[in-house]
């Protein structure tokens, strides 16, 4: 800012203190309004650049705050870095004599810890109700990441021709079968 000082000998009033002081004003209104105009804007194209280039910016911090929350939810739900199983495959016998069924059940370890097979259950598929649940944990069925385990089960409450799928259970994970009919032949 722009700032002039001016000096009088004298009596103000006979000096005209008055006039100098407006002559100063005016002075000092035309130096800032020639200060104004002789400042150039910002040019339209650099204006559309800049909000482009905040947009951008914006949209980065957005979608790394959005991913880490994903990641974290996944984290916490126990499917990433803890237990994880699928069910590979399930072979089957009848034994007639005494009208029961052995089911082989194979289990793969998605994780990346070791788990303990702890339940199988046995579903119907065309309605969906529980038919049997057998307790595993006794087999000590420990299976280790990114490999195939296998638990052994009997049961009498599966029917020669019905559609099934298992559901097996960790401490902390779950896997469902694909649906499979039993025959006795």
């Amino acid at each position: 800012m722009l700032t002039i000082v001016v000096l009088i000998r004298g009596d103000p009033l006979r000096c005209g203190a008055r006039g100098v002081e407006r002559k100063v004003y005016n002075l000092l209104n035309r130096a800032e309004i020639a200060k104004v105009w002789s400042m150039k804007g910002i040019s339209p194209i650099v204006a559309t650049v800049l909000l482009i280039i905040i947009a951008v910016a914006a949209g980065v911090l957005i979608w790394t705050w959005l991913h880490s929350m994903a990641s974290k939810s996944l984290s916490e739900t126990g499917t990433v870095g803890k237990e994880a199983i699928t069910v590979e495959g399930i072979k089957y016998s009848y034994d007639a004599t005494n009208n029961q069924w052995t089911l082989t059940i194979y289990v793969r370890n998605a994780g990346k810890t070791t788990v303990k097979l702890m339940y199988v259950y046995i579903y119907d598929a065309e309605t969906d109700k529980l038919v049997d649940a057998i307790d595993v944990s006794g087999q000590n069925v420990e299976i280790a990441p990114g490999k195939v385990g296998s638990v052994q089960i009997t049961t009498t409450a599966l029917q020669d021709g019905k559609t099934y799928y298992v559901k097996v259970t960790t401490e902390e994970a779950t896997a469902f079968s694909e649906v499979f009919t039993v025959y006795a032949s």
